[in-house]
């Protein structure tokens, strides 16, 4: 009998069948996870349009009321308000104007180092003489 003929008389085994359906299924489930990624990736860049859309919005916004407030606060604007509401108001001159120096910053230090040392004492004879009478006093909120 000729070989050829043993081998074709099982054409359909169930080794075959079941590489075939494995096959079929990593393809399946191949092509599935494409389309789940690209569905993906189109959902996010929707959103990345809508927020670049929303952001555009807020800056022009803020722009638009930078501009407002830069106008308001501009002196030919603040001359004109004090004219039409006949305020009276008119610039201090330079004589009018007092400026203080700045204190050095090592004196800052010393002098707020003296006055916190006179307030813990201050706090410390507070506290030892009217310990008893600081607890009764006390309420606490609920």
């Amino acid at each position: 009998m000729n070989t050829y003929h043993q081998h074709t008389e099982k054409a359909i085994s169930v080794g075959w069948l079941i590489r075939c359906a494995t096959a079929f299924l990593v393809v399946g489930a191949a092509c599935v996870g494409y389309l789940h990624q690209k569905e993906s990736l189109h959902r996010k860049a929707e959103e990345v349009e809508k927020l670049e859309r929303e952001l555009r919005l807020v800056k022009r916004g803020n722009e638009i009321k930078h501009q407002a407030y830069a106008a308001v606060v501009s002196p030919k604007y603040l001359e004109a308000e004090v004219r039409r509401r006949a305020l009276d108001l008119v610039a201090p001159a330079p004589e009018d104007i007092l400026s203080l120096p700045l204190p050095e910053p090592e004196s800052v230090r010393s002098n707020a180092s003296s006055a916190a040392e006179a307030n813990l004492d201050e706090n410390s004879l507070r506290r030892s003489s009217g310990l008893v009478m600081e607890r009764v006093q006390r309420r606490y909120m609920p």
